[in-house]
């Protein structure tokens, strides 16, 4: 197909002066609006296209860190002033009132003897052998308690022999009795027995006990009575005799 080309006229370079004519008359008026038409076949959407590459993604150089210059340290201040307040008062504690004295207790005492003897001799009557008499070495005189422990002990014999010979320990106040004296004065400790087979022999013995009523001051006497089971010649020696107040 061949194109030419057209050259346009000349415009003339004169004004060109439009006179519009007369407004007509308007139109009657608007008719009714006219029913809907049909709804038309469905639209299509056309396939998706493809996608496109991703882009590049660039991450900038990190830039440098810089810190700054420390300043120069402050100047340290003058100390502070420490103060310590003054030192309270100290009370003191009021001392409760003293309380009574005690009653000052006695001493407590303890005595012993030794009687070589022998002293006697006794029969199948009960008699004193005279301890706290002749020779008047078995006597105390409580301080404290008035509370003591007796022990005598001794050798006995019989110049007859096999007869049972009793031995037991007494006390009391006032004058000791003397050798082959009655009986007398308060029983203490349990009465020891023995027999020997031959007029001749010794056998030991050993009385003892705890009294308790004793009077403080007082002078008491300890001796032993004997009774020999029959007839007979009994007689003690080498006594001991202990006392201790408790």
């Amino acid at each position: 197909m061949t194109v030419v080309g057209i050259t346009p006229a000349p415009v003339l370079s004169y004004p060109i002066v439009v006179v519009a004519g007369v407004t007509g008359p308007s139109g009657g008026p608007t008719g009714a609006t006219g029913a809907t038409g049909a709804t038309g076949a469905g639209a299509f959407t056309g396939p998706t296209g493809a996608t496109g590459p991703t882009g590049i993604s660039f991450t900038g150089p990190t830039g440098p860190n810089f810190t700054g210059v420390t300043g120069p340290t402050g100047r340290t201040g003058p100390p502070g002033t420490s103060l310590t307040g003054p030192t309270g008062a100290t009370a003191a504690a009021a001392t409760g009132p003293t309380g009574p004295t005690g009653a000052t207790g006695g001493s407590f005492g303890s005595s012993t003897a030794f009687y070589t003897g022998p002293t006697g001799p006794i029969s199948n009557t009960e008699q004193m052998a005279g301890l706290g008499g002749t020779p008047a070495f078995c006597t105390y005189v409580p301080s404290n308690s008035g509370k003591v422990q007796v022990i005598l002990s001794g050798l006995v014999n019989n110049g007859t022999a096999d007869v049972g010979i009793t031995i037991q320990g007494r006390y009391g106040t006032g004058t000791p009795p003397t050798p082959t004296a009655a009986a007398t004065g308060t029983a203490f400790g349990r009465a020891q027995r023995t027999k020997q087979s031959g007029n001749t022999q010794f056998a030991t013995f050993i009385t003892h006990a705890v009294i308790s009523s004793l009077n403080v001051g007082v002078t008491y006497w300890f001796d032993v009575s004997l009774v020999c089971a029959a007839a007979g010649a009994a007689t003690i020696e080498d006594v001991n005799f202990t006392i201790h107040e408790i």
